[in-house]
């Protein structure tokens, strides 16, 4: 069960993740959206704002512009993950397994980068960007894009979006991920 997040400033973006979420995500599931067009919170704030009323126990907090592949369940492999290792923090599909200390995002070093996306309205088509050198299921990182980041509800209480340090819409991911890890 996931109670999936959104800061929303686009009706057809949400619309379209709704949609897909009820087509692919296999588990039972809410969609809680802050409606941001006139708010104008900073996304740290809309999580855990969000966070606190959630219902279930997974949390997933996602951009609105995300869509999840045509294949159903795989919210069920997530679920089954988390069941099968509970310690484990955030989930999410672009990351790295370090940071270094410069003023950086999350991907700085290449041989460390993990992604497993498709990124659309480039030129050209759509681009696939897959990184994975050793093929694992789930690789360990310490870095995530927001695009999409799961996290069990108690790693989220213990770690909560920092609103006074990022305020806006950038760094809330790095800063996240890195305090969970």
């Amino acid at each position: 069960m996931i109670s999936f997040i959104v800061c929303s400033i686009r009706e057809d973006q949400l619309a379209g993740l709704r949609a897909n979420l009820a087509a692919t995500a296999g588990v039972e599931h809410e969609l809680l959206v802050h409606d941001n067009r006139e708010a104008r919170w900073g996304l740290a704030r809309a999580y855990n704002h969000l966070a606190g009323a959630a219902r279930y126990p997974l949390l997933g907090f996602l951009h609105e512009d995300v869509r999840f592949p045509a294949a159903p369940g795989w919210g069920r492999e997530l679920t089954g993950f988390y069941a099968g290792h509970p310690g484990a923090g955030v989930v999410g599909f672009a990351g790295s397994q370090v940071k270094s200390r410069a003023p950086s995002g999350w991907e700085n070093l290449a041989a460390y980068t993990r992604e497993n996306v498709v990124q659309h309205g480039f030129p050209g088509g759509a681009r696939a960007l897959r990184v994975n050198p050793v093929g694992e299921r789930f690789s360990r990182v310490v870095v995530l894009d927001g695009l999409a980041l799961f996290v069990p509800r108690p790693v989220w209480s213990a770690h909560r979006f920092d609103e006074a340090t990022c305020p806006g819409f950038h760094l809330y991911d790095l800063d996240f991920s890195t305090s969970v890890a």
